[in-house]
């Protein structure tokens, strides 16, 4: 297996490539891995694809876990890293939920999927998109994951572009070999030491949703184990600092890879495209994270570069004490649109777009019928002790306070609308209506409002049957 080191500690290295018995792991995996289809209900695309029996359909959904944090492929190593050597110093297993967003590379992969109709082309798009998710993780983790399952979901009979796949370490005891009994002739390769075997029940459960750009990650590690044999192959320095050199590009990852090859800075009988790809992910990084320590900062501070306040953003609040930490900034189409001639705006949250928990808020106007983000807010509270709450350093100590110096700043900029849409959150009615003065007609969401109300109706079914039983 392959190592390179990292730019931050030449003692750290990532391990890439498969040792010598990688070719019969190959094959091994090529033999165990099988295909099955999940479906929703009663569908189950049987009828187009007539070669796949029912029992091989499992259905399955991609579960929405609220407190998986959201990672960068660049981040995994560290993350996987972390985990494993927290488990070993603990000795307790290794148990984690992330998620890692599909940036552009990955979904020029992804996108692809769609194109396609046979169902083994679309398995191997999936695992060819796998192998990018994977490999941060074996090398973070030190032990090989071969892919032992994929399901592809369905919805209404047609595909999903989202697939399951199921991963186990090749040192489980249940992956030893056994001789059939019908078999008396003994392998060549039976006479080589037997690999050794562990009760670590390593599994992961990789979840690969395209539509909404998201891989959730769930690994699971027993015990810490006798690592596999690899080998150690360094990703070279000068080609390290040919990628940073041209990072400014913006060069796709594939075209960095053979422009490596053809300069002779690689050996592409060595060294992977997972590995280009690893360290153009970083590099990239660095162009965009001012501040290792605090992102909020780091946040704040890339907006305030030259070539961004210049063409229109402006940080207009920015909250951080024991309580509370927000940054809200403007976009240049609050300036080209015009304050003043804006009448209507849509606000609305979300969360799980970073690995610190921010909810997002965006602020949208209406333009023709186009929403038109012209703010956004970051915004994270916190418990505190009862002394912090009287500390004059801490006056905005809740979210419906933080909303209302966001949208406060935003009139201060000349935003008054006439009519703000917004959901249900009685926060958000509550900070608009003190920001804008009582003034502005306010609006609730139809399609918020109706999952509002068949929630409510779900669960009082769900209370009447329980009382029943």
């Amino acid at each position: 297996m392959e190592r390179i080191e990292s730019n931050t500690d030449q003692d750290r290295s990532v391990m890439l490539s498969r040792s010598s018995s990688g070719s019969s792991t190959s094959q091994i995996n090529s033999n165990l891995t099988g295909l099955q289809l999940s479906f929703d209900g009663d569908d189950f695309i049987s009828e187009s694809i007539p070669y796949l029996s029912s029992n091989e359909v499992i259905d399955e959904q991609i579960e929405d876990n609220p407190d998986a944090i959201l990672y960068e492929i660049n981040e995994v190593y560290d993350v996987i890293f972390r985990a494993f050597e927290e488990a070993r110093l603990s000795e307790e297993p290794v148990e984690r939920t992330f998620e890692i967003e599909l940036d552009t590379e990955l979904m020029e992969i992804a996108s692809a999927i769609e194109q396609f109709s046979d169902v083994k082309m679309i398995k191997d798009k999936f695992r060819e998109l796998s192998r990018f998710l994977i490999w941060p993780i074996e090398s973070g983790s030190g032990y090989y994951w071969e892919i032992r399952k994929i399901h592809l979901r369905t919805r209404h009979k047609q595909l999903t572009n989202s697939a399951i796949m199921y991963l186990g370490c090749t040192m489980r005891e249940d992956r030893a070999w056994q001789r059939p009994e019908d078999q008396t002739v003994i392998r060549r390769s039976e006479t080589r030491a037997a690999i050794r075997r562990y009760n670590c029940g390593g599994s992961i459960k990789l979840s690969i949703d395209v539509a909404n750009r998201r891989a959730v990650v769930n690994i699971y590690h027993r015990l810490q184990h006798e690592h596999p044999t690899y080998r150690q192959v360094l990703f070279p320095d000068k080609a390290k600092e040919w990628i940073r050199t041209n990072i400014s590009y913006n060069l796709r990852n594939t075209e960095v890879y053979r422009r490596l090859c053809n300069e002779n800075l690689i050996d592409p009988k060595l060294h992977t495209k997972e590995q280009v790809y690893y360290w153009a992910s970083l590099y990239k990084r660095n162009t965009y994270i001012m501040n290792q320590e605090n992102q909020l900062v780091s946040a704040k501070m890339y907006l305030e570069l030259p070539e961004f306040s210049e063409k229109g953003f402006k940080t207009v609040t920015y909250i951080e004490n024991v309580f509370v930490r927000a940054l809200g900034f403007i976009t240049p189409l609050f300036g080209s649109i015009g304050a003043e001639t804006i009448t209507e705006v849509i606000i609305d949250s979300t969360f799980k777009t970073n690995q610190e928990r921010f909810e997002l808020f965006a602020v949208n106007a209406n333009c023709g019928g186009y929403g038109m983000p012209i703010a956004y807010l970051y915004l994270c509270t916190y418990d505190g002790t009862e002394e912090a709450r009287h500390n004059p350093e801490n006056t905005i100590q809740t979210r419906v306070e933080a909303l209302r110096k966001f949208f406060a700043s935003l009139r201060q900029e000349g935003l008054k609308p006439v009519f703000v849409l917004l959901d249900k959150d009685s926060g958000e009615i509550s900070a608009v209506s003190e920001a804008w003065s009582w003034i502005a007609n306010i609006q609730l969401c139809y399609w918020h409002l109706e999952h509002a109300i068949d929630r409510r109706i779900k669960d009082k079914k769900e209370c009447t049957q329980k009382l029943r039983l």
